[in-house]
């Protein structure tokens, strides 16, 4: 009962001291129960089965996200406890001085630690439980549905699943706490706090050449990650990635001597106000954390990179939506050597016979595609060898006949175009694929297809989308005479049809689905696949609302961690580096100068990994662009404006409560 009061004395004596400690665990329940709580949410929406089961697959995506979130949280409520654990070495060592046993001590800590669980738990669930409301709200648009009956949801599972996870977690935090204090000597734990951190590499030339060494190990792997991109998963990616965590590592080493001597070399800036006392401060910290440093600046990298590149891929998706769905249902039929002397098929009389169409169909128009003797190659500049484009070379140029381009654009409500027999035109919907058929547009390049040889009839890219799809083809189409298809192979047909107004456009493709792709002979079907407006428009959702969501949830999870293990790192030092700012205000520094050289030493130890990770962000994010370039154009400023709003707040705030902490302890009376 004894050691029950000491236990919670201590922890409400030492809440205001680490007043982020308690609120970093509270944020991770909060969190943790919200992403977890959306299949609860749906409750409040008027879905269908397919949204429901879109929503499903969300849940279980980030269901598989939370077992990896919440090691990542495990990791931090460690490393928080053992820096706590240090900061009161001194209090166990009197502990110990007065005759409690080491068992004893732990038995403080184990109560203590379930204390603070349980704390932590209850206000974060509360939390949680009241903002995942708001998460519904948020959810609900993601997936474009209206809210039907707003009301109060509980989630049980996610209730659950926090209490077990963290649970273990702070039974992680236990063991650590029982071995610090088996393995502490009372001596240690007594003048813990007079040891200063003694720095390591002195020699100037060490400091000297490990900073060019790891300029030279990062300048590798930008260079191979910029050059190889991340599409191509091989030796030059993992080099890159090896390069880039040795130059990191190598960077914070050197930081600690290269740092001290190139600013002792500015008389005047070194021995201006307290600078001098801050670069010790700084220096003797990162002598001792540069691991951590560094394993915070990549992550730092990895959350700038996740945040920014999800919100671009989303915002792709949404944009591609719109425009990628011209029709209301878009049908193909692969054309095989089997078939070529069957120039084009049928595939609404086909699907006719089978499912009636004609009161349900509106309009249609089918086109097909040939393949010319040429190759892409041919006509492409020589830089998309270098792309994501690189596949399309040794394709056969596709071509279509322009009495179907017109047909296509008049369905689209667009004006025709006309070409006389001896000229063609290029379309490409893929904007990124423009600048390598410049060559045509600026050479005027001349195609052989079917033996006559062809002159560009219309001088730019036509962009007309021909048929239904979730992401753009990357393959340009050549729009020729038809008297010119007479002796091509065909490639494709495609059937697209416009419903009338009556017609449930989820009960067609429900019934199609049910006819065809349900049929054990599937080599019946009159088409080899379709694209309807309404599962393109679900699988967007679906896709863009997982990216969306493991963007926010991992970048916050992640910024959390990074910021709360800075926060922490000094405010465990705030009380050993008491004494030392005692010291300051005794011999004469005023107090508005030691508040600025605190203020001072706390943003340049936070700025430092966000530093050099948004240098490694800039070199990642242009090398994940070429990636989602694949989908459609980037829109980089709204994701950077955002991913920049995200950090404002979430790193300036917990620097400035580290600010306030810090100050509070160490100006304290």
């Amino acid at each position: 009962m004894m050691l029950s009061k000491l236990a919670i004395g201590n922890v409400k004596k030492s809440f205001k001291d680490y007043t982020i400690y308690f609120l970093t665990l509270v944020f991770a329940v909060c969190i943790f129960y919200m992403f977890n709580s959306l299949e609860s949410q749906q409750e409040l929406m008027n879905v269908t089965k397919m949204k429901h089961a879109a929503m499903s697959s969300l849940s279980e995506v980030l269901g598989y996200m939370s077992v990896f979130v919440s090691v990542v949280l495990g990791f931090l409520i460690v490393y928080a406890n053992n820096f706590l654990i240090k900061r009161r070495k001194k209090e166990l060592g009197i502990y110990m001085t007065l005759g409690m046993e080491k068992g004893q001590i732990s038995t403080i800590l184990m109560i203590e630690t379930l204390f603070v669980g349980a704390f932590a738990l209850v206000v974060g669930l509360i939390a949680g439980v009241f903002l995942s409301q708001l998460m519904s709200i948020f959810t609900a648009k993601m997936f474009e549905v209206d809210m039907t009956a707003f009301k109060f949801i509980f989630s049980l599972k996610a209730t659950i699943k926090a209490i077990l996870y963290f649970g273990i977690i702070f039974l992680v935090v236990m063991v650590f706490n029982l071995i610090s204090v088996s393995k502490g000597k009372l001596i240690n734990l007594l003048y813990a706090e007079n040891k200063n951190e003694n720095l390591k590499t002195k020699n100037i030339m060490v400091s000297i050449t490990l900073f060019i060494l790891a300029i030279i190990s990062l300048g590798i792997s930008y260079y191979l990650i910029l050059t190889n991109g991340m599409i191509n998963l091989n030796i030059y990616f993992t080099l890159s990635l090896i390069f880039g965590g040795i130059g990191t590592l190598l960077f914070f080493i050197s930081l600690s001597g290269f740092m001290v001597k190139f600013i002792q070399s500015n008389k005047g800036l070194y021995f201006k106000n307290l600078n001098m006392f801050v670069l010790r401060q700084i220096n003797s910290k990162v002598n001792t954390t540069y691991i951590s440093m560094s394993v915070i600046c990549i992550v730092l990298l990895f959350t700038i990179g996740t945040f920014s590149s999800g919100m671009s891929l989303a915002n792709v998706l949404s944009k591609n939506l719109k425009e990628g769905t011209p029709f209301d249902n878009s049908f193909f039929y692969f054309n095989d050597d089997e078939d070529q002397n069957i120039k084009e098929k049928d595939i609404y009389s086909s699907l006719n016979k089978v499912y009636p169409l004609n009161d349900k169909v509106d309009s249609y128009e089918q086109y097909t595609v040939y393949e010319a003797e040429e190759r892409y190659d041919s006509i492409l500049f020589p830089g998309y060898k270098n792309t994501s484009f690189d596949f399309i070379g040794d394709k056969r140029i596709d071509v279509i006949g322009i009495s179907d381009y017109n047909n296509l654009l008049l369905t689209q409500g667009k004006e025709p175009i006309s070409l006389s027999k001896n000229e063609y035109a290029i379309n490409s919907i893929k904007e990124e694929m423009g600048q390598y058929l410049q060559t045509i547009i600026e050479e005027n390049k001349e195609l052989t297809i079917s033996g006559v040889k062809l002159k560009l009839g219309i001088n730019k890219i036509l962009d007309t989308v021909l048929h239904n799809g979730m992401t753009f083809s990357a393959i340009p189409i050549v729009i020729v005479d038809d008297e010119l298809l007479e002796n091509l192979d065909t490639s494709l047909s495609v059937l697209n049809v416009n419903y009338k107004d009556s017609v449930d456009a989820m009960k067609f493709d429900e019934d199609i689905r049910l006819k065809f792709y349900n049929k054990k002979d599937y080599k019946d079907a009159p088409f080899d696949f379709n694209a309807s407006k309404v599962d393109i428009y679900l699988e967007s959702i679906t896709s863009k609302t997982i990216v969306t969501f493991i963007a926010i949830y991992l970048g916050f999870v992640f910024l959390v961690a990074c910021v709360a293990i800075l926060a922490l790192q000094q405010l465990s030092e705030a009380a050993d580096n008491k004494k030392r700012y005692d010291l300051l205000r005794k011999i004469g520094a005023e107090k508005a100068m030691v508040n600025r050289a605190l203020f001072t030493q706390i943003l340049i130890y936070f700025l430092m990994p966000l530093g050099l990770a948004i240098i490694h962000s800039v070199v990642g994010l242009t090398a994940a662009n070429d990636v989602i370039k694949l989908f459609g154009k980037v829109d980089l400023w709204s994701s950077i404006l955002m991913t920049t709003g995200f950090f404002i707040v979430i790193y300036g705030g917990y620097f400035i409560a580290t600010y306030v902490g810090c100050k509070n302890i160490i100006l304290k009376n």
